[in-house]
């Protein structure tokens, strides 16, 4: 990644890798890198266990998602430089 982000935005589903995994990879290497999780998948034990393990928040992909990027998440972090997984 070169320098640390401040913002991490993260698919949870990376085509095989587990995105629990690279969080976790993400916040060992820059634990003030700020991770957003954006997926499909509406499970909250899954929620629960990102926010947890340090995701910043935890996004759906519909419109009321896209939304809150727009409107909260780039605005609010989007300064600090960001780095984007998305699948």
């Amino acid at each position: 990644i070169g320098d640390k982000p401040g913002l991490v935005m993260l698919d949870f589903s990376l085509g095989g890798l587990n995105g629990l995994d690279v969080l976790k990879g993400i916040k060992a290497e820059s634990p003030k890198s700020k991770v957003v999780i954006i997926t499909g998948l509406n499970d909250k034990k899954v929620q629960k266990k990102c926010l947890a393990m340090g995701a910043t928040d935890y996004i759906l992909k519909d419109e009321a998602g896209l939304e809150k990027i727009k409107n909260e998440i780039i605005p609010n972090y989007g300064h600090q430089g960001f780095f984007s997984l998305l699948g």
